[in-house]
């Protein structure tokens, strides 16, 4: 299994944009001395198809067609047991913050409006987010954020952010583990910004 979701981290970072438009404008290069006028083609195609999945508009229209989730129930969440709230990326060394980390604005949203819930339905709030790059798990600064600048408690976090071998068993972990660990986290990140999902929290129930 989890061979499985490493093979499907790999994928979606290779296909993705801005990887995916990069190696189909390269395998255009590569073809154009055989065949020129396809090679010219296939690397436009990759040229202006990452040119246009780089524009606000575009970004937006794909957001619009993959995310049409309507509003939060509140009186169907109030038969909930727990607003969960993911980690939708955090800023590192932040200036403003004395050089620590601090909360993204997607996961900004998220905390803010996973209090406002909390605040009208009473549930209690778990919060999830690990560390790619070390540092402060990201749960942490949720939780943190939620309980010293909202009021609002949080029940469980973080929850498995930045887990890891014991230190006296990390040796053991061979090369070709220790380099899909560290690609896994990258690719989850950049994918977390690429694709950054909901843009509300969760409120779970059976």
């Amino acid at each position: 299994m989890g061979d499985v979701v490493w093979l499907k981290a790999l994928l979606k970072a290779i296909v993705l944009p801005p990887t995916g438009p990069l190696l189909l404008a390269a395998a255009g290069l590569l073809i154009i001395g055989r065949a020129p006028r396809g090679g010219r083609i296939v690397a436009w195609t990759g040229i202006l198809l990452l040119i246009a999945l780089s524009t606000p508009m575009v970004a937006f229209a794909l957001l619009t067609l993959i995310d049409k989730s309507p509003p939060l129930d509140l009186q169907r969440a109030r038969d909930a047991q727990a607003i969960v709230i993911l980690g939708g990326g955090i800023r590192r060394h932040a200036a403003e913050y004395a050089g620590g980390d601090t909360l993204g604005h997607l996961t900004l949203e998220r905390v803010r409006y996973g209090a406002q819930v909390a605040r009208l339905t009473g549930l209690p709030v778990l919060v999830t987010g690990g560390s790619v790059f070390g540092g402060e798990p990201e749960a942490a600064l949720m939780r943190s954020a939620l309980e010293r600048e909202f009021g609002v408690p949080v029940v469980i976090g973080p929850m498995n952010g930045g887990m890891d071998y014991p230190p006296a068993f990390r040796r053991q972990r061979g090369l070709a583990e220790r380099g899909l660990l560290a690609l896994g986290r990258l690719s989850a990140s950049v994918l977390n910004v690429l694709m950054p999902g909901k843009r509300r929290p969760v409120a779970g129930g059976q």
